[in-house]
């Protein structure tokens, strides 16, 4: 997937909308964008040159920063990916008292959100407005993390396989 294009962006709803080839399960799937992320992308687009992706960044190059950062002794990370930070947003909205299965609309898991012949078959609502409180209680906490307020520390600890 190659960034963020701008025939997606539906600003004026507050929405990003990839289409089923740009997902890894082929599914479309819209994404409320908080008013933070509202204005990230507005920032971007009043900079960008060209009508290409906004953040042409994909995760390997964004991984590999990170990792060419903990080698220069900037982090204690021992290895990272860029799904940590999918990890991190969707543990966070739990802690925060997000719903598993709209954590599962968020993240466009079908296997969460379409399990079982209930949800599969009959049960057809998208848990919009879910995803939107959800995505904008995560930018609140973000924000609150960012400006020194009511934030938490907590040490990152190794990934362990097993």
């Amino acid at each position: 997937m190659s960034g963020l294009r701008r025939q997606e962006l539906h600003l004026d709803r507050a929405e990003w909308h990839l289409p089923g080839s740009r997902t890894k399960n082929k599914t479309p799937h819209i994404v409320p964008l908080s008013g933070m992320a509202v204005r990230v992308v507005t920032d971007a687009l009043d900079e960008a040159a060209s009508a290409g992706a906004l953040f042409p960044i994909c995760g390997v190059t964004v991984s590999a920063m990170i990792s060419l950062a903990n080698k220069n002794g900037q982090f204690d990370i021992p290895h990272w990916t860029i799904h940590d930070l999918r990890r991190t947003a969707l543990t966070g909205m739990a802690r925060l008292g997000v719903a598993p299965i709209v954590l599962g609309h968020v993240a466009n898991h079908r296997t969460t959100t379409r399990a079982g012949v209930t949800l599969a078959v009959y049960q057809q609502y998208t848990y919009g407005a879910e995803k939107r409180a959800a995505l904008d209680l995560w930018a609140d906490r973000l924000a609150a993390i960012v400006g020194g307020s009511g934030a938490d520390v907590v040490p990152m600890q190794a990934r362990h396989a097993g």
